[in-house]
């Protein structure tokens, strides 16, 4: 995936405006997809499971799970990039304030993160906006932060509401989504979770320090249906990459990370004012990229494609500040 620096590297020689467009448009892209799927299956348009769930998720690997009151839950590997869209908007948001441009798209974001519903990806939310407090406007951070968890409140709520048509609010289920994190085992996708550590646990002691390679599979007992099932996805990032890379690979590549974003810690803190980049953009993916390590606890978001697109960017622009810097 890292072979992706070098066509990366190429396009940062193109206009500013032309990485702009595609995040617009993925964006926009995104909600609008996330709206249409959401509006099929809740309206009894589509029927899980039907030919296009099948096609959604053999093909382009997401998820459609019926939370109940006819409320779906809309996953897609690409949301991943939508929880440092956040961020960075956000940031330049609290800088100015008063760019409506960018709060459309920033609720726009919001919509596609709350159909996703995942919790990992609010606990990455809160702490990409705990490194955005530093060296901030706090009148500003506060107003953005405050408008950004009460948007995604808000279009639950609405949302909940409608496709139940007016039979719930959906704040049961936002109690039941919190009992998967105090008590994983009386939840379905947290009792999964605990169920595939054992397996885990073993294929690490395997292979310790080199690992078992990447596809390395993992086999648990399902809590509902009771037959044992094997797959890749571990559901653990940190132990799914013990597991493949080993201790060393798994070092190796974290502190790799770690330089990327504390050589991007120094362009947006400290020497913003010498290089030819908007600190906004710096600090958003800074904070995007410790959402990424939060991220990773449960998903591989370090080492999934999209995660590894995103770190290949930002090490290009890293590489290009510091030439342009040198000239």
């Amino acid at each position: 995936f890292f072979l992706l620096l070098f066509p990366a590297l190429e396009f940062l020689k193109y206009p500013d405006t032309t990485l702009d467009k595609i995040a617009r448009g993925y964006i926009l892209g995104s909600a609008f997809s996330s709206l249409i799927i959401f509006f099929i299956y809740s309206s009894w348009i589509g029927f899980l499971p039907d030919t296009y769930y099948h096609w959604f998720r053999n093909i382009a690997a997401g998820k459609i799970t019926d939370l109940g009151n006819n409320f779906f839950r809309i996953v897609l590997p690409e949301h991943l990039l939508v929880v440092l869209a956040i961020l960075i908007i956000a940031s330049y948001l609290m800088k100015n304030p008063k760019d409506k441009i960018l709060w459309f798209y920033l609720f726009c974001s919001s919509f596609v993160i709350m159909l996703n519903f995942s919790r990992i990806y609010f606990v990455a939310l809160a702490v990409g906006f705990i490194i955005l407090a530093f060296k901030q406007n706090l009148k500003h951070w506060f107003f953005v932060s405050t408008m950004v968890a009460a948007s995604i409140f808000v279009m639950f709520i609405s949302t909940h509401f409608i496709a139940s048509r007016g039979q719930s609010t959906g704040l049961e289920l936002l109690g039941v989504r919190m009992v998967g994190v105090t008590a994983p085992v009386d939840e379905l996708s947290g009792a999964i979770r605990m169920a595939l550590l054992p397996d885990i646990w073993r294929t690490i002691k395997l292979h310790p320090w080199m690992g078992s390679g990447l596809g390395t599979t993992v086999s648990f007992v399902h809590p509902v249906t009771k037959i044992l099932e094997t797959r890749t996805q571990f559901d653990w990032g940190y132990l799914e990459m013990l597991a493949e890379l080993g201790i060393l690979g798994t070092l190796a590549y974290l502190i790799f990370l770690l330089i990327i974003l504390c050589s991007l810690a120094h362009l947006a803190y400290s020497a913003t004012g010498q290089f030819n980049a908007p600190g906004p953009l710096l600090r958003g993916l800074l904070a995007g990229g410790a959402a990424l390590f939060v991220i990773n606890i449960t998903t591989p978001a370090l080492f999934q494609g999209f995660g590894v697109l995103y770190f290949a960017f930002v090490l290009c622009l890293v590489i290009q500040l510091s030439y342009d810097h040198q000239k």
